[in-house]
């Protein structure tokens, strides 16, 4: 069995919570446990069901999203840098037109959304994916796009109601 990426987990949990906090959202972090299906990091508001993978077999293109940039992918999927992760929740569409994804990003996705419809039914698969020596900024977030619309929407609803608890209306 391959060492898990701690470091990466740990820098991964840590970025999401800056901006989880942001949206008035519990922190996120490692789940500490070695060798199991599922999530790498704990499930908060969000519904994100993440999976991190920092490793060479991550394919390059997840290296070629630029910031501040939605990428869709030709199998159903949209990227972006954990720095701009705040765009998943802030637009509906992709900034890039329709870049190449990879069969193993997608037997990743599938394998942790087989989790998800069984343990997390509501949630959002989503993968953090990062080559070794790559910032951990720069990890690329990638979500279904259908998911997408929907954790758009969940985020919005949650906004509403904990941003603006008296119906949705400023104080």
């Amino acid at each position: 069995m391959k060492r898990t990426p701690r470091r990466a987990e740990n820098a991964v949990a840590k970025l999401l919570s800056e901006h989880f906090n942001t949206l008035h959202m519990d922190p996120v972090e490692r789940i500490p446990v070695i060798g199991r299906r599922g999530p790498d990091i704990s499930i908060n508001q969000s519904n994100l069901v993440i999976d991190v993978k920092s490793r060479k077999e991550v394919p390059a293109m997840v290296a070629t999203v630029p910031p501040n940039t939605v990428v869709q992918y030709d199998n159903g999927f949209v990227g972006v840098q954990i720095e701009s992760f705040p765009l998943l929740y802030e637009r509906q569409t992709p900034d890039l037109a329709i870049q190449k994804s990879s069969k193993a990003v997608q037997d990743w996705w599938t394998h942790l959304d087989e989790w998800t419809k069984e343990n997390k039914p509501g949630g959002f698969s989503c993968l953090a994916l990062r080559r070794p020596k790559m910032p951990h900024g720069k990890t690329l977030v990638v979500i279904s796009q259908n998911d997408w619309r929907h954790f758009y929407e969940h985020i919005q609803r949650y906004r509403t109601h904990n941003e603006y608890p008296n119906n949705g209306q400023p104080q």
